[in-house]
């Protein structure tokens, strides 16, 4: 009887207890059309992806994504200073805050949205203050900043410029925004 039971509150009870699945609509308006991002997580959470994405434009189905993301988590905004909205999917944090994101760019010609290969490999990944510009700031104990160039089409480029800051003031945040001057003059 006691096996019995516990059987069938497993059944009753069981995808309460061990089947979790999450889901984050959004939507907005980037050049004049209606834009909503689906994440649906299930619980397999030790694979490659576990995260379902699909992007519609005005309703209709643009492209599904297999992603992994920690948390559904989303922000929009303009990465290559294009004037609109570039979407960010939270993908996870590793040791010391060092958080990534998987970075899709609004491409205006096709008004569409494409994904930035290799945004999601570099941690705190952010605009600089010069147009086209990231810095991933990479914590380790020290801080490190490295340089990139996203252009409009969505390429991301390595400049091959990174800085050590070990005194935690910002002085070599600054010296290789100077670099970065340098190198594109």
């Amino acid at each position: 009887m006691k096996i019995l039971l516990t059987a069938l509150l497993s059944v009753v009870f069981g995808s309460f207890c061990f089947a979790q699945e999450y889901t984050l609509d959004s939507a907005w308006t980037t050049h004049g059309q209606q834009f909503q991002v689906r994440l649906e997580q299930g619980e397999a959470s030790n694979l490659p992806s576990n995260t379902k994405m699909s992007l519609f434009r005005n309703g209709g189905l643009l492209f599904s994504d297999s992603l992994w993301c920690s948390s559904l988590y989303m922000e929009l905004a303009d990465m290559n200073d294009d004037g609109f909205d570039d979407l960010l999917l939270y993908q996870g944090a590793g040791a010391r805050a060092n958080e990534t994101y998987n970075l899709f760019l609004y491409i205006k010609e096709k008004n569409t949205y494409q994904k930035v290969q290799r945004y999601a490999e570099w941690p705190n990944l952010r605009k600089t203050g010069i147009r086209g510009v990231l810095a991933a700031t990479i914590l380790t104990g020290t801080v490190e900043y490295r340089f990139f160039e996203l252009d409009r089409s969505g390429k991301l480029t390595d400049l091959g410029i990174t800085v050590e800051d070990r005194s935690f003031d910002g002085k070599g945040y600054q010296k290789g925004l100077k670099k970065v001057r340098r190198l594109r003059h």
